[in-house]
């Protein structure tokens, strides 16, 4: 999964690293993400012109759950409305 946004004013990359981090460990011991990165964009003239203008991306790498879980719990599971 990707995300790609801006902090906002007043929080910085380096608080912002420290929950993401803290939160992302949480999810691995869960046994639901098996890696992640943070990236900080560096702005200039001609670079990814067409991307969005957004400061932060991140990457967290999921399991296919179902590989990981018994037989029938992911097909079980009703969407959310």
């Amino acid at each position: 999964m990707y995300g790609a946004f801006n902090l906002q004013d007043g929080h910085d990359l380096a608080s912002f690293e420290v929950a993401s981090d803290r939160f992302s460990e949480h999810l691995v011991q869960q046994g639901f993400v098996h890696a992640w990165q943070i990236w900080f964009r560096a702005f200039h003239d001609g670079y990814d012109a067409r991307f969005p203008e957004v400061s932060v991306l991140v990457e967290m790498r999921f399991y296919d759950l179902r590989h990981r879980w018994p037989a029938g719990i992911i097909s079980k599971r009703r969407p959310s409305r």
